[in-house]
């Protein structure tokens, strides 16, 4: 019970971090950057799942909440623009 209402509070922990860096992490500083790769890696260890990438649960249309990657299309980001980024995702 313990473990799953920490994973619960990471979980928590970190969609608020993404909610603060909005439109796509775009706007993350190196200080948010890494607060918020810290608590991925901390989830990461968590994750039941041997490969994520390759599972089934992976499956379905998602919207993209955070890059840290420089600004482009892919980013949600193209000349003055930002939008959502959706992907398909068929592992």
């Amino acid at each position: 019970a313990d473990e799953a209402q920490g994973l619960r509070d990471l979980k928590e922990r970190l969609y608020s971090e993404l909610q603060s860096v909005q439109p796509n992490g775009l706007n993350a500083s190196p200080t948010d950057q890494q607060r918020i790769a810290d608590l991925i890696a901390k989830l990461e260890t968590m994750n039941p799942t041997p490969t994520p990438s390759r599972s089934p649960l992976m499956a379905g249309f998602w919207r993209m909440l955070y890059t840290d990657m420089e600004p482009a299309p892919s980013s949600g980001k193209l000349g003055p623009f930002i939008g959502d980024v959706f992907q398909n995702l068929c592992p």
